[in-house]
């Protein structure tokens, strides 16, 4: 197979992948919606109405927005929840059109990169989205803007990361992967590692603010109460991202720890799998690395997500997002730092390749909780009735229909 009509054929399927994921994300926060899913909207929709609580500014924004605009409350987290995945997807193609594609192909379309919310069905639209498209705003910032105008908009972006981090306090662990981008090819003066120190400080009271309130069950039933005044009512007897803000460390903990043997088991195999589509561009990520201070902030991230995991069970939603911050990282490199080596067009791609690097994409996800047992989607490597994308597309697009139905009865 010709690598320079496969490239060519890439950069062609590309843009209509995105709209593919785009278009599934749109089917799928439309059925959580219309279900009132306790995690994926729910988790947007805690608020201060009963007092400051973590991962209540994102509720607040939304119930604001909603007596704004009079749309339902629930709406206004779908157009959030879609707009984010607009501006992942959007800045993450504009780094790619002019790339060379073929070592980022198995990542393109693996199942943790672009295709989580499809392959992992629950797994995605949760607030690192957030996180998601601010990433790859900056990384395209960076590699298309005067450095000066870059430099500007960095610096009004991590002060207000602080935002994000009152969205979701597990988002302080990927600053790191942030400062990283500034640095790469530039070598900061004393001057300005000094205002990133300082840029920094809202972000981490903002943590600590979340550290300390952390829910009580009065909290809880405000928010509730506010939700059902906004005539979007959660079910208050349903395990959901809402009552999830009184649960305790110790509880974590202990269901962390009566599952570990699984957990290690599934998500090594998974990170083994995810890793071997970084193989083609292992040598931009050694250059990424040769800068020790990039190596130290990495190790601070991992060994930040390692403790979280000791207390937190969504195992795969942290690995989804080192591995996606990666990718965008290496993007950056091969645009900023290297030159990316071009194949020689007369060469060939064994089609037995292509073959098997589809079969890898369609054959193993990343579950984002994992449940040890028999529970259907709890697997790491699929059969083939379960295939990615097909499998979680179909039952996004059933549920949906069977929604309407049930509404059209009502």
């Amino acid at each position: 197979m010709n690598t320079a009509k496969l490239e060519k054929l890439l950069h062609i399927l590309l843009p209509c992948l995105f709209v593919i994921c785009w278009l599934v994300a749109l089917v799928g926060a439309v059925y959580c919606y219309k279900t009132h899913n306790t995690w994926v909207i729910g988790d947007w929709l805690i608020n201060y109405h009963g007092g400051f609580v973590r991962r209540g500014l994102t509720g607040e924004i939304a119930i604001g927005l909603a007596w704004l605009s009079s749309l339902n409350v629930g709406v206004i987290v779908v157009i959030m929840q879609l707009l984010c995945y607009y501006l992942y997807f959007a800045f993450s193609y504009l780094l790619l059109r002019k790339t060379f594609l073929l070592p980022y192909a198995m990542l393109i379309i693996s199942p943790f990169i672009f295709t989580f919310h499809v392959n992992e069905y629950g797994g995605g639209y949760r607030k690192e989205i957030i996180y998601f498209a601010l990433l790859s705003f900056l990384a395209w910032s960076k590699c298309s803007l005067r450095q000066d105008l870059f430099e500007r908009i960095f610096f009004i972006v991590l002060p207000s990361y602080a935002l994000a981090v009152l969205s979701h306090e597990m988002l302080i662990l990927f600053v790191p992967y942030l400062l990283i981008l500034y640095i790469i090819g530039s070598k900061p003066s004393s001057k300005q590692y000094c205002l990133l120190a300082f840029c920094l400080i809202p972000a981490l009271v903002s943590f600590m603010l979340c550290l300390h309130f952390k829910g009580t069950f009065d909290q809880v039933e405000a928010i509730f109460d506010s939700l059902e005044k906004m005539n979007y009512a959660m079910d208050r007897m349903e395990e959901g991202a809402i009552t999830y803000l009184t649960c305790s460390a110790q509880y974590n903990m202990d269901l962390v720890h009566a599952r570990l043997g699984a957990y290690i088991a599934s998500y090594l195999m998974a990170t083994a799998l995810a890793l071997a589509a970084f193989l083609p561009i292992h040598n931009t990520l050694r250059t990424l690395f040769t800068d020790k201070l990039v190596t130290i902030l990495f190790c601070f991230s991992l060994a930040g997500t390692v403790i979280l995991a000791i207390v937190a069970t969504d195992w795969g939603r942290f690995i989804h997002i080192h591995l996606v911050s990666l990718f965008i990282l290496a993007l950056v490199v091969d645009k900023i730092i290297q030159r990316q080596e071009q194949l020689v067009q007369t060469s060939t791609m064994p089609a037995l390749a292509v073959f098997l690097v589809v079969i890898w994409a369609l054959g193993f996800h990343i579950p984002y909780y994992f449940s040890p047992g028999p529970e259907k989607g709890n697997v790491t490597i699929k059969n083939i009735k379960e295939v990615n994308y097909l499998n979680y597309l179909g039952i996004v697009v059933k549920k949906l229909r069977y929604s309407w139905q049930d509404e059209s009865i009502k």
